[in-house]
């Protein structure tokens, strides 16, 4: 399903792009308009255990997987010459799975659980641009909309995720114009200043996943 994603992307790219009748009536105008994303966070299993007060483990804990990450949002865009600048006000959703297994007995089920974390992303990006093409890096500020879900175990877990967090992405891009229409096909790769899992606190320690959520990202924008 991700690879047809792909190919479904890369297939409208190719046939806009070869019929496309580019030409610039304002190269340094304001552009303002919809921003689409769909990606991937890249973070591997990983596996931390839980104690007691008695240092006996009582839980398995394994981050299993991350799904999709979604994304919708405004933006901004101006050239200066060889350069340019972009803003991004988005709306970002992703979710991450995780596997419980207890110690206590063993006829006890492993337990698979879901949360989803809904952020507002704030991103500055700039670079240089030639015949179309764009490179550019910047900063990204993920604030924290809301948490759900999450990890059920009883009198140790304590879920504390960060109201800001943050991160830095490089970013690919290739530009088209129609008319006053503009139409911008990006690819993202984004590295977190967070680990998978530093929401997660058992009591009151920490938990110890050190996988971080980066994410690759393709973006279609459209904007006058």
């Amino acid at each position: 399903m991700r690879n047809r994603h792909l190919l479904v992307f890369v297939l409208l790219f190719g046939a806009i792009a070869l019929q496309a009748q580019l030409y610039i009536t304002d190269p340094n105008k304001v552009i303002f308009g919809l921003k689409l994303g769909y990606g991937e966070v890249l973070s591997r299993p990983e596996t931390t255990f839980v104690g007691n007060e008695n240092d006996f483990l009582i839980y398995e804990v394994s981050q299993e997987d991350s799904k999709s990450v979604t994304s919708i949002g405004m933006f901004f865009f101006r050239k200066f010459g060889y350069l340019w600048l972009e803003g991004d006000f988005l709306y970002n959703r992703y979710e991450n799975e995780y596997k419980v297994k207890s110690f206590f007995g063993k006829d006890d089920p492993t337990i698979f659980y879901k949360e989803t974390f809904h952020y507002i992303d704030f991103q500055v990006i700039s670079g240089i641009h030639a015949n179309n093409f764009r490179i550019g890096v910047g900063p990204v500020f993920h604030i924290l909309g809301d948490h759900q879900g999450g990890i059920e175990l009883q009198d140790v877990y304590v879920p504390r995720p960060r109201t800001l967090s943050f991160g830095f992405s490089g970013n690919v891009g290739y530009d088209l114009q129609f008319g006053e229409v503009h139409i911008k096909f990006d690819v993202k790769f984004e590295s977190s200043f967070r680990s998978i899992g530093d929401h997660i606190y058992y009591g009151p320690i920490q938990s110890k996943f050190k996988g971080t959520p980066d994410m690759i990202i393709l973006s279609t924008s459209i904007g006058i």
